[in-house]
């Protein structure tokens, strides 16, 4: 029994090691992982009301592999249009009560395969705590909604050169304060070199308004404020 134990507790050491180790490396290259291109998509709002037929072309366009959200669909795939990279990727969009507003992460269980079959989620809260309600998706205008799925999606485009320990160690340093601001900062950048940034202006003034009005703190930490963003679309480079 003591060397089965002691074999566990090896095994056990030598794992944390390595998700130490690669904690480490994502920690010290998130600082130099965005470079916005010189020429990026224009960025215009967009409007609410569209044709069947718009609607079915954006679907045939970017809805392979895609489950869509109900309620939401023309939201999401509009967001999936501002990628095309993941058309054909496998994403999974999820409405049920959570605690965080949105979220986006690869299919847990799926990492264990190769990594072409691979297949990612993104989860919509439905219910909150009640300091967090204002925020949710449902209560948000349409352009707004479009900019944060953009950026839930924009997780799922960095994802996609990450290897099993490289999103482990994400998952690790995403605990750190100074780590997590930077990734989603970053996330925002890459959503508004992907044509998105008119939408998460709206979106970071909305959330920064009404009932969440002066209570924004841990929002200005963790995501691009509507100076920052006004900037990278006023001054690209």
């Amino acid at each position: 029994m003591k060397k089965y134990l002691k074999r566990f507790f090896i095994g056990v050491g030598v794992l944390l090691l390595v998700i130490f180790i690669n904690g480490l490396r994502m920690y010290y290259q998130v600082e130099k992982e965005v470079a916005l291109p010189e020429e990026r998509p224009a960025s215009r709002l967009y409007p609410k009301n569209f044709s069947k037929e718009a609607f079915d072309s954006l679907k045939n366009a970017f809805g392979a592999n895609k489950i869509l959200p109900p309620n939401y669909e023309l939201q999401a795939l509009l967001a999936l249009s501002h990628y095309p990279t993941l058309k054909e990727v496998p994403v999974t969009f999820i409405v049920e009560e959570t605690l965080i507003p949105l979220a986006s992460r690869p299919h847990f269980w799926k990492m264990f395969r190769s990594k072409e079959r691979w297949e990612y989620q993104v989860i919509i809260s439905a219910k909150s705590s009640e300091a967090m309600e204002p925020i949710l998706l449902k209560n948000l205008s349409f352009n707004s909604q479009v900019g944060i799925l953009g950026h839930e999606l924009a997780h799922t485009l960095y994802y996609q050169d990450k290897s099993f320990w490289d999103v482990v160690g994400i998952g690790t340093c995403y605990l750190l304060s100074d780590y997590r601001a930077t990734f989603e900062k970053q996330t925002d950048q890459r959503a508004i070199a992907h044509g998105l940034g008119r939408h998460l202006l709206q979106y970071a003034k909305e959330v920064r308004s009404g009932e969440m009005e002066g209570n924004t703190e841990y929002i200005d930490q963790y995501y691009l404020t509507p100076d920052e963003i006004e900037k990278l679309l006023n001054n690209p480079n």
